[in-house]
């Protein structure tokens, strides 16, 4: 019975060759389309995922009376300190993040990289894994994050 299939498949390759490029040209990217999607959606689906108890994390918004006073991702500095020491039992921890621009240089080549500056809370609340180094040190004091380049024989 597949044989058969086969057989009437190939005979209307032959008989009907552009009207059957056609044809599998659009199957073929519709395939390709619906993987994509496919793949979008499943890499959206795993954001924060792999983060420590992402279902209790959450950020902290403005509603700026004036649209002018800032962004709505940002609020105060002192907001999550206050939060943590008024309701202890609400605010484990926070971390707050502050984003500058840095010149980083290597040898002749030159870059303008968007940096976060950090605390020592940052490893042990998302429970972010290290490659190289201890977690509770990591960021204790300033400095102690290193800049260290891999052999090209190190595995990715």
């Amino acid at each position: 019975m597949l044989s058969n299939y086969f057989k009437t498949a190939l005979r209307s390759l032959a008989r009907h060759p552009i009207y059957a490029i056609l044809n599998i040209a659009g199957l073929s990217l519709g395939i390709a389309f619906a993987l994509l999607i496919g793949i979008f959606c499943w890499s959206e689906l795993r954001v924060n995922r792999q983060l420590r108890r992402a279902d209790r994390q959450y950020i902290l918004s403005s509603d700026w009376k004036d649209p002018n006073m800032g962004y709505p991702l940002a609020t105060l500095g002192p907001l999550p300190k206050a939060l943590r020491e008024n309701y202890p039992g609400l605010v484990a921890n926070f971390y707050r993040f502050d984003g500058v621009w840095a010149v980083v240089s290597a040898g002749e080549k030159h870059f303008r990289e968007g940096l976060q500056i950090g605390d020592s809370s940052l490893l042990p609340m998302y429970g972010f894994s290290l490659i190289q180094g201890d977690a509770a040190t990591a960021l204790s004091e300033p400095g102690n994050v290193r800049a260290t380049t891999r052999s090209s024989s190190a595995a990715w």
